[in-house]
């Protein structure tokens, strides 16, 4: 066992156990030895240090540099997982704000295109309505001016027009309508009055297929036939029978809605086509 310094170093003998080299010191050796030679010695002698270090160190002490090793690698993995995933992130990034800027680009390029179209669209609009007005102006104009010559053709053909209806018609003035209307009560007179005068015809003739009795038909003259002239030809009608006339509602055009013609059924009135006549 060592028992002192020799040639400025500790003798030391070899044991079995690393702890009897260090038993039988004198305790003079052991209490005035310095700190920092034992350093020193630790220093130039690894041998020596790894055999203090056993003695001091347990091994889950000693096994910390292991450790630090394995957990500095993995950190260091982990950085270089990061990195990359870092750069990857910022080229995904970088793609993504490409196309973003270029589909705002298309999507401000779509949305002036729209606007343009839209205003486009709205100036045909507005043309388009313009003309469908004009059209429609047009069209009544048309249609009363067709409705004046049906009924100018009407008046030439009045006999021919209603021969399935009414024998040898002929129109009668106003002066006639008049004298008939006198017959009827004072309450109706004036209603009948103002009705039949607005009447496009009031004709007279012998009723065809029956008694050959004289019969009066109130008409109603227009290009289509509507509902409204309908109830015009039957309420004028109805007010020449107070009179005790025997009467018929007539109407007279190119052709007849089909509600118009429904009405003539439901309500005894007669339609009569001049494209038979035409």
């Amino acid at each position: 066992m060592e028992v002192g310094l020799e040639n400025g170093r500790w003798r030391r003998e070899k044991h079995d156990n690393q702890l009897d080299r260090y038993r039988g010191w004198p305790e003079c050796y052991a209490v005035c030895m310095d700190t920092l030679e034992i350093i020193r010695q630790m220093r130039s002698d690894p041998a020596l240090a790894e055999e203090m270090r056993a003695i001091v160190l347990d091994d889950e002490i000693r096994s910390l540099p292991a450790i630090v090793n394995r957990l500095a690698d993995s950190v260091e993995a982990f950085r270089i997982s990061v990195e990359a995933f870092r750069i990857s992130t910022e080229k995904r990034l970088d793609a993504l704000e490409k196309a973003t800027t270029e589909n705002s680009k298309a999507i401000a390029e779509n949305s002036k295109a729209i606007a343009e179209n839209s205003k486009a669209i709205a100036e045909n609009s507005k043309a388009i309505a313009e003309n469908s007005k004009t059209v429609n102006s047009q069209g009544k104009r048309l249609d009363r001016m067709d409705g004046e010559l049906q009924e100018i053709n009407f008046r030439d053909n009045v006999e021919n027009i209603l021969y399935e209806y009414i024998d040898s018609a002929k129109l009668i003035s106003k002066k006639e309508i008049d004298q008939l209307i006198a017959k009827a009560e004072q309450s109706m007179q004036n209603e009948a009055r103002k009705r039949l005068f607005k009447a496009d015809a009031v004709v007279v003739g012998k009723e065809r297929n029956k008694t050959s009795s004289k019969i009066y038909g109130v008409v109603e003259v227009s290009s289509t036939v509507g509902t409204d002239d309908v109830t015009r030809a039957k309420r004028g009608a109805d007010l020449l029978g107070c009179t005790g006339s025997r009467t018929m509602a007539v109407v007279v055009g190119r052709e007849i809605t089909r509600e118009a013609q429904l009405s003539c059924e439901n309500r005894d009135a007669v339609f009569v086509s001049t494209d038979k006549t035409d």
